[in-house]
């Protein structure tokens, strides 16, 4: 069953002394009892599985409301009015069966007087929609000729006139195929296959832009390869991501000067403590390609040195300073504060 009904009234005046966890325990056993047409299972644990009773306190309410409202049987507890409705519910199968059978006969006879009634209407060289109302067709049939009737085959006697059909059906039901043409077949017989002549097909523009961006993608990368080699002594790494990057970096600078530009990265020093990733390049390629307009235009580029070479530079210019290795001190020594010296010094009695 998928539908019982449920007098509100009465059930609230027979379980108003209920709990809230009994009333709840007591709502799907009933449900339970519907939707399986067979009563509750004898075993109280079994039922409260059922029901997905898990608590104490939810098990305790299956227990009270099926000693209160349900009797034990052999086959388990049962229910007067469960056991009513779903008996009432059995009886009435044949009736809805002969129900059933008939609709589809009524059905069935709907679309054969529409089917006669349309033949007449387009035999006479009128033409309606598929999805007309029944009676504007019946209409339209008897003014052109005789319009059939749905018992008139076999010399039977006329049956009552067909009640309409709904609207969602009938659209639902009849579709509009018979005034659609398959598409015509336009494939070569194989007689006058000998006659086609292939002829190569030129590439497109869009393969032409993209064989160009991976050319100078490979530019790019060769001479930054390259370059990274001579600066840090292994190759760099390329994937995915990299291969991203090169792209937009040929969308943001000309794609001629790309490779040139990605040479002179390497020779700046501001980049060498993150070892020139492809990355940064990217960040500031408008700033190095800057610089590398400048330099070769032969202008000065101010390139402010590493941290490492800054520590140099004032180790190297201290007495005794010059052989100690900086880059193990494990300090930053600023160039631009104003006792660099003292900082160089005490860095180096610490060492």
């Amino acid at each position: 069953m998928n539908y019982y009904e449920h007098h509100i009234r009465d059930y609230d005046a027979a379980t108003a002394h209920l709990s809230w966890d009994e009333d709840m325990a007591y709502t799907r056993l009933l449900r339970w009892y519907y939707r399986r047409e067979r009563p509750i299972p004898a075993e109280i644990s079994e039922a409260c599985r059922q029901v997905r009773a898990c608590t104490r306190a939810q098990k305790q309410a299956i227990a009270a409301v099926l000693e209160e409202f349900f009797h034990l049987q052999p086959d388990g507890w049962h229910q007067r009015t469960c056991d009513a409705v779903i008996q009432a519910y059995k009886d009435g199968a044949p009736e809805r069966e002969a129900k059933k059978k008939n609709e589809h006969t009524r059905l069935v006879r709907h679309r054969l007087e529409r089917a006669e009634l349309f033949a007449t209407i387009n035999a006479a060289g009128h033409h309606l929609p598929f999805n007309a109302p029944i009676a504007e067709v019946r209409a339209l049939a008897r003014s052109v000729g005789s319009a059939p009737s749905a018992g008139s085959q076999a010399g039977s006697a006329p049956e009552p006139e067909t009640p309409p059909e709904t609207p969602s059906e009938t659209e639902r039901e009849m579709c509009a195929t018979g005034t659609q043409t398959p598409d015509p077949i336009t494939h070569l017989p194989d007689s006058s296959l000998d006659e086609v002549k292939l002829v190569p097909s030129s590439p497109t523009p869009s393969r032409e832009k993209d064989s160009v961006q991976q050319a100078s993608i490979s530019d790019v990368w060769a001479r930054y390869a390259k370059a990274f080699q001579e600066r840090h002594g292994v190759p760099p790494t390329r994937n995915s991501k990299v291969n991203g990057q090169l792209k937009h970096l040929l969308q943001r600078i000309p794609a001629p000067e790309a490779p040139l530009v990605a040479e002179f990265y390497l020779q700046l020093e501001h980049y060498a403590p993150k070892r020139h990733p492809i990355g940064l390049l990217l960040h500031d390629c408008e700033a190095v390609r800057t610089q590398w307009l400048q330099a070769r235009a032969g202008q000065a580029v101010a390139v402010r040195p590493s941290r490492s070479e800054r520590a140099r530079r004032v180790a190297s210019s201290l007495p005794g300073i010059a052989a100690v290795d900086t880059l193990n001190l494990g300090m930053t020594i600023d160039v631009e504060t104003k006792n660099v010296r003292e900082q160089a010094a005490f860095a180096l009695a610490k060492h």
